[in-house]
């Protein structure tokens, strides 16, 4: 059985010691890192750096 890299993306998105993956955890814009939001909730604390899609931050920036 072949894993693709799609099924392994799907099996770790949820482990917290795996390896970040692109898609799933972060993507890139402007040549930077964007945390996505499942990836900060399961970090589990905000980390008041105002992350674009921040779960804990009350109030969007504008």
């Amino acid at each position: 059985m072949e894993i693709t890299d799609v099924a392994l993306a799907q099996q770790s998105c949820g482990d917290q010691s795996a390896p970040l993956i692109e898609g799933c955890d972060f993507y890139f814009e402007d040549g930077r890192i964007v945390l996505t939001e499942s990836f900060l909730q399961r970090r589990g604390d905000c980390c008041d750096n105002g992350c674009r899609h921040c779960p804990y931050r009350a109030v969007p920036l504008a």
